[in-house]
């Protein structure tokens, strides 16, 4: 599940990138679109295309009865919807450093990965047992 949601977290840096590079907002702007409704409108389909994966983790946890996540479900996915609402911006703006989508889906991945491994690299090496 942990390499299923690194690979997809950096499936919202595509977005902006490809747009920039296809000179999409260029002509977004020129047709009177401001930059806020554009980055408004692919934060909320980022968003729903966020939340449908989150909702299927607790419909799955349901579903083979994990206590761990059926007991807290509507925190977890409340915490699963507020890091989404921090995160997808902090991509948006890693966006920014590259120019084409093959180098940024590229290099955004493994930070990801070592980002979201290291608490669990913490957790051996602090473990008591």
């Amino acid at each position: 599940m942990l390499i299923a949601v690194m690979t997809s977290s950096s499936l919202y840096v595509i977005t902006p990138v490809k747009d920039r590079q296809d000179k999409l907002r260029y002509l977004l702007n020129f047709a009177g679109i401001s930059s806020h409704a554009y980055y408004f409108g692919i934060f909320l389909a980022d968003m729903v295309l966020f939340t449908i994966p989150c909702s299927l983790i607790v419909t799955l946890a349901y579903a083979f009865k994990i206590d761990a996540f059926t007991n807290n479900a509507a925190s977890i996915l409340g915490t699963m919807i507020t890091f989404g609402l921090g995160f997808i911006p902090f991509l948006y703006i890693c966006s920014f450093l590259f120019k084409d989508v093959e180098s940024a889906f590229k290099y955004v991945t493994l930070p990801l990965m070592m980002l979201y491994g290291l608490p669990y690299i913490f957790m051996i090496f602090l473990d008591d047992d």
